[in-house]
């Protein structure tokens, strides 16, 4: 029997996707009742399973992972899916060819410089800003 969560603590959005993105399952919060109410019950998962999450889907990015991982929450049906961002052969020859990342990352950089501002510690950053439109930070 794995740890139960209230409904309302297991899926709160704070992105949308912008386009397809695909995410290792490490683990599943599984409603314990009919009712949308009812707990979850968290079951953890090898991440051997790919999931598929389409464009424009509402999800929950974690504030938490080792950098440069995303872990992120998605609905699947009942379920909430809680996975690990996987980078596709297209996404990392998008990365290599520079249509995001660095050269994002160097003009974000040349544009703090020149605004003043502190510079982005965390690498998830240009990845996410890239795939994701983020409404609101990820919680602690």
């Amino acid at each position: 029997m794995g740890k139960r969560f209230k409904a309302k603590d297991v899926f709160l959005t704070n992105a949308t996707t912008k386009t397809e993105i695909e995410g290792a399952i490490v683990g599943r919060y599984t409603p314990i009742g009919p009712n949308k109410w009812d707990d979850y019950e968290f079951e953890r998962d090898d991440g051997d399973e790919l999931f598929t999450v389409d464009a424009d889907k509402q999800i929950q990015v974690e504030p938490i992972g080792a950098k440069p991982e995303v872990l992120f929450r998605v609905r699947s049906g009942r379920n909430v899916l809680f996975l690990r961002w996987v980078m596709t052969e297209e996404d990392e020859r998008e990365v290599a060819t520079g249509k995001w990342g660095v050269q994002e990352a160097e003009q974000a950089t040349r544009l703090e410089k020149i605004l003043g501002l502190a510079p982005k510690n965390d690498p998830r950053d240009d990845m996410m800003e890239y795939f994701l439109d983020v409404k609101a930070t990820p919680r602690e």
